[in-house]
């Protein structure tokens, strides 16, 4: 199904010779986003649903219009401590109200081999860029001790391409520029 989206949302400049087979430029953001989407699934990480989609031409976008009408992106769910469910979650609540939590009782607990499994398909796919907002935390079941499941978000770095000549030399000095290859 995303293939097919991909193929309606994003258009193909034409090519000169349109008998010969082109290599498609959506393919590959495509099988980056499946492959992604495989991992996280296999390691059994919890992670909000994410649509690929181009930003329409609407009026709303006002003085952004013209920068950011049909640009493709990602949206992805937001779980909330206002959601109704999530992944059949009892409870969803952020990482400070985590953090009071644990602070003030012992009787909340973080689920420390799941986050470690999500903390390990960040650093496989080089997503550099976790912060405490790109966290949420979930509780399933009642009772006591109540831990706590993260839930993943956010993984706009998810296997960047760091190419180029300065990002080269860069490497060397700060090797965590890690360049995601066929190699």
């Amino acid at each position: 199904l995303i293939h097919i989206k991909s193929k309606m949302l994003v258009p193909v400049a034409p090519t000169e010779a349109e008998g010969e087979p082109q290599e498609d430029p959506r393919e590959a953001l495509v099988q980056r986003l499946l492959e992604f989407q495989r991992y996280k699934e296999a390691a059994g990480v919890l992670h909000v649903p994410q649509v690929l989609a181009v930003m329409p031409d609407d009026p709303t976008l006002s003085e952004y219009r013209a920068d950011f009408k049909g640009v493709l992106g990602m949206i992805e769910e937001r779980p909330s401590e206002e959601a109704e469910t999530f992944a059949g979650a009892r409870r969803i609540i952020s990482p400070t109200k985590l953090f009071e939590r644990i602070d003030r009782s012992p009787a909340d607990r973080v689920d420390a081999r799941a986050f470690l499994a999500a903390r390990l398909m960040d650093i496989l796919m080089g997503d550099r860029d976790r912060h405490r907002d790109q966290w949420r935390w979930a509780s399933f079941e009642k009772g006591k001790p109540t831990v706590w499941e993260p839930i993943s978000r956010d993984h706009d770095e998810a296997f960047v391409n760091l190419d180029g000549p300065v990002l080269a030399v860069s490497r060397i000095y700060y090797p965590p520029l890690v360049a995601f290859r066929d190699e």
